[in-house]
């Protein structure tokens, strides 16, 4: 097995066992810490006796998607 990566367009990604954070990140004094966030999560995932595989995806929407 290669370890290569291959780009394409109009692919859609699979996702199993994901752990999806649907937050809004608002600006200001409020503003959640993205770094805490992830930590909070990759303490979640080892906690649990998993190990995490495969990088970190965020999503940003503009939108309220």
């Amino acid at each position: 097995m290669k370890n290569e990566i291959i780009f394409s367009e109009n692919k859609t990604l699979l996702l199993k066992n994901a752990i999806i954070l649907d937050t809004s990140f608002s600006e200001g004094e409020n503003a959640p810490n993205i770094a805490v966030i992830v930590s909070k999560m990759d303490s979640y995932i080892k906690s649990r006796g998993a190990v995490p595989v495969g990088p970190l995806i965020q999503k940003k929407s503009d939108n309220g998607e």
